[in-house]
């Protein structure tokens, strides 16, 4: 655990928390719940094909969440996304691990990462170990072009 937080699935009473930090991180184009809504609607059942997961702090506040998206061999992480309060203590990498070991239920093959190129903090966090899918380099996009991850 990283200072008492723990992951755990997300589910739709996670929406409104998630949707606060959202805009907080994401002003320019934050998701709706509506987005958030459709993807949670394709991560549970046999038929899943997604992961969402948050983190939670001792006191209850959520301080992160993640996606993952899956389909024939390949994973695509939809968002990552950290509190500010909660940058440099390796939450970020915890929830990336945590769609790498569910890209693997998913028999993923390769997992897509796409990083800013101003946020620099997750690229040190993309090496995949021996029983993950491999993540394919962690694409550099300008902040103009993409916001998320």
């Amino acid at each position: 655990m990283t200072g008492g937080v723990e992951l755990r699935e997300m589910r739709w009473w996670d929406i409104a928390p998630v949707l606060a930090l959202e805009d907080e991180l994401f002003p320019e184009d934050a998701w709706s719940a509506g987005m958030f809504w459709s993807e949670l609607a394709h991560s549970r059942g046999p038929g899943a094909t997604r992961r969402y997961v948050v983190a939670e702090d001792p006191g209850g506040r959520l301080v992160g969440y993640a996606g993952l998206a899956a389909a024939g061999g390949l994973g695509d992480v939809q968002t990552i996304a950290v509190a500010r309060d909660q940058w440099g203590t390796g939450l970020g990498a915890r929830l990336l691990t945590d769609l790498l070991q569910h890209a693997t239920a998913f028999e993923c093959d390769e997992v897509l990462l796409e990083v800013r190129v101003d946020n620099t903090g997750p690229r040190s966090s993309t090496s995949a170990s021996a029983s993950s899918p491999s993540v394919s380099g962690a694409a550099t996009t300008s902040p103009e072009t993409s916001t998320r991850s």
